[in-house]
């Protein structure tokens, strides 16, 4: 059995320039972190398969949306994953703020993120205002 050693607390730049991405609602900066080949699974949604069904995934998501805010609360990193947990403020059509904790579970190949996996309970952002 290998092990590796996580390392907690510092946010690594990858991370922050990520959410940072998905914050401006920006979905090709968003795809441009995965590999070509990557799978993003988001809450209770289908998994996506590459670059355009994660841009397209995300472009759907930001349609229902004013805005998006992530707060990094904690960060765990090895050489070949990462997990996150936080909170992220979604803005609703409506202008109202809906913050939900999220935990999300990457698998990194080389620079690029090659699966992430978001973990959300998503329902209260799509319940009727």
């Amino acid at each position: 059995m290998s092990t590796q050693t996580a390392t907690a607390g510092h946010t690594p730049e990858w991370i922050t320039e990520m959410f940072a991405a998905i914050d401006r609602m920006d979905s090709r900066g968003y795809a441009s972190y995965f590999t070509e080949d990557a799978t993003w699974h988001f809450a209770n949604s289908a998994p996506m398969y590459g670059h355009a069904e994660i841009r397209d995934g995300a472009d759907r998501v930001f349609a229902l949306l004013n805005g998006i805010g992530h707060e990094v609360r904690r960060a765990w990193t090895t050489a070949d994953s990462a997990i996150v947990e936080g909170v992220v403020h979604y803005t609703r059509k409506d202008n109202t703020v809906i913050s939900l904790p999220f935990a999300s579970f990457y698998e990194l190949r080389g620079e690029k993120i090659a699966a992430y996996r978001s973990y959300i309970d998503a329902a209260p952002l799509f319940a009727s205002t």
